[in-house]
């Protein structure tokens, strides 16, 4: 699937705090976390809101959707 990059979080001193948020094609909001990018993918440092990724939809923990296999 497809998706946009909406949301990388930052901590206090404004460091990425090692997730995001990705809005897919389906318009359901998917979270995924620096570990879950592809071994061919950028690293999660240089990810910018507005870029397009895919990934595959995965169950998350408490009920979310998960982005997994996530390539930008």
């Amino acid at each position: 699937m497809k998706g946009t990059i909406t949301n990388i979080p930052l901590d206090d001193e404004g460091r990425r705090k090692g997730f995001g948020f990705i809005r897919g094609d389906d318009g359901a909001d998917y979270f995924f976390h620096a570990t879950d990018l592809s071994k061919i993918s950028r690293r999660f440092i240089e990810l910018s809101t507005g870029e397009i990724a895919e990934f595959t939809p995965a169950d998350g923990k408490r009920g979310k959707d998960r982005a997994a296999d996530v390539i930008a």
